[in-house]
């Protein structure tokens, strides 16, 4: 007979460049709230929260958000080792964050992973403030089979 394993908890890993709002992201998953925060994250962070799933159950996720500074790369790519899937984040205001995303999914390939996906954050910022189009990421995901989804942790001004 084939036992059936329910998952208890689903863990995603958070990489990219420097500012590009990993963090935020993260915490504003967690928190339910706008935040954003302007300054350098040193390691690994993780958040825990609850999801209900549509058939009323909760599952248990957690997010480990990795260091975007290159001298953190190899140890943020360990730490990756036991997630279910990446989220490979870009900013569009710093094209070599998004030149960066094949960096990553070359550095994920390598260790195994195969699930990930794109998000281009930072959606809110006035066009003449991007350096990336939407139109190019969607290309560039659509190019490359990878789901992408943009975000924002800020909350639209009223």
């Amino acid at each position: 007979m084939k036992e059936n394993k329910e998952i208890k908890s689903i863990k995603i890993g958070l990489v990219g460049d420097t500012h590009v709002g990993k963090y935020s992201i993260c915490e504003t998953y967690v928190t339910g709230e706008s935040v954003v925060y302007d300054f350098y994250r040193i390691g690994e962070h993780k958040n825990d929260s609850k999801i209900k799933l549509k058939n009323g159950k909760e599952i248990r996720s957690v997010i480990s958000n990795t260091n975007g500074q290159e001298r953190f790369h190899s140890i943020a790519l360990v730490n990756l080792k036991k997630v279910h899937g990446v989220i490979i984040v870009f900013s569009f205001s710093d094209k070599k964050s998004f030149d960066d995303i094949q960096y990553w999914i070359n550095r994920l390939n390598e260790i195994g992973i195969k699930n990930y996906i794109i998000f281009g954050n930072k959606i809110d910022l006035p066009k003449n403030q991007r350096e990336i189009k939407s139109e190019e990421a969607k290309k560039y995901a659509q190019e490359n089979n990878i789901a992408y989804f943009e975000t924002s942790c800020k909350k639209e001004r009223e």
